[in-house]
């Protein structure tokens, strides 16, 4: 909880200390950020379509301060022969208390706001509710190029901050933005129908697969996920999210009636995204990828006689559906075909 003080006039406000609401006589005063309070679910009519779909390559923020309201204290009658001030302690500290919520990390949710009549001025109690984990995970960043790393680092930190209201779609390509020079990516290797090549953003795929399983265990509905055309090696087969900002993308909405708020890190070789919300869902859920077939690669040789090296060391191809289980209920997520990558030597002279 905390407490802002206003001194009156001729004297600044400022935050005074934490402390717990109960007990006091208090006038009610209530802030809603720009999602209105209380989140409603979008009805099943409003619903988009789930989008999914492969692609050849392997690779919105809400908030703001909202409107506070209160009852005006009671005018302090002025001495005699004193003319009264026109602005009174109230309107100064909620214009102070519009200012602090809209720089908080934790804008954009319903909490309560207590105006106090104190002696020389007034103080504003604002109770902040404590953000629990609503789902995370990590991946590994293991055998990733240094660039790769540095983008997969880089649209991490665009992502970390954004805030998802209830019921709003979430959108990776929005928040990132494009994977360009000119906003700091650099060209790292990208897996383009079986072949190594360097693009601009390659890498950042691993933050959006990180994100994707984070919002599949935070129960997130999802409105669009494509997979790469081969299974990825640091993600479980189906689990994988590509995107690029030609119009590939990674979109999901918030179910729950609380803002839900994106923070990440990346420590060591694991990169991790986690959504913090108003509180922890009552059921956790589990995600489970069910392989249904595998397909070897082939082996191709180039050339003839002579010394032989391994151009490429193919991929094991899967069929496999992701299923969510909450409780009782089972989703199926997505059902996706990975072929096989052929496994390619040359052969020449010794």
């Amino acid at each position: 909880m905390v407490v802002v003080a206003h001194g009156g006039p001729g004297r600044p406000s400022r935050v005074l200390r934490a402390e717990p609401a109960e007990g006091r006589k208090q006038d009610r005063v209530s802030h809603a950020g720009r999602s209105g309070g209380k989140g409603k679910r979008a009805s099943g009519s409003d619903r988009e379509h789930v989008r999914s779909g492969s692609v050849g390559f392997d690779c919105g923020d809400a908030g703001g301060g909202g409107e506070v309201t209160a009852n005006p204290l009671p005018p302090t009658p002025s001495p005699p022969g004193r003319r009264r001030q026109r602005t009174s302690p109230s309107r100064s500290l909620r214009r102070l208390v519009r200012r602090t919520l809209s720089r908080a990390p934790w804008r954009g949710g319903a909490f309560p706001i207590t105006l106090l009549a104190l002696a020389g001025g007034a103080a504003a109690v604002l109770s902040v509710p404590q953000e629990a984990v609503v789902g995370a995970y990590s991946t590994s960043l293991q055998g990733r190029t240094q660039s790769q790393r540095h983008n997969a680092h880089l649209s991490l930190g665009r992502l970390v901050g954004a805030t998802i209201a209830p019921g709003a779609t979430f959108s990776f390509n929005r928040r990132v933005g494009t994977f360009s020079r000119d906003r700091g990516f650099r060209k790292a290797p990208v897996s383009y129908n079986g072949q190594l090549i360097d693009d601009w953003g390659g890498g950042v795929c691993q933050t959006s697969t990180t994100l994707y399983n984070a919002a599949l265990l935070a129960g997130m509905e999802i409105v669009e996920r494509n997979h790469h055309r081969f299974a990825p090696s640091y993600v479980p087969p189906g689990r994988d999210a590509a995107v690029a900002f030609s119009g590939v993308d990674l979109r999901f909405r918030n179910p729950h009636d609380f803002p839900v708020r994106i923070v990440g890190q990346v420590q060591g070789d694991r990169l991790q995204v986690s959504l913090l919300g108003a509180k922890a869902p009552a059921e956790r859920p589990e995600v489970v990828s069910r392989v249904t077939e595998v397909h070897s690669p082939e082996t191709y040789v180039l050339g003839g006689k002579g010394r032989r090296r391994v151009r490429n060391t193919g991929k094991v191809g899967f069929e496999v559906s992701v299923v969510r289980i909450t409780g009782d209920r089972r989703e199926v997520v997505s059902h996706d075909a990975y072929p096989a990558m052929n496994r390619v030597v040359q052969a020449g002279p010794q």
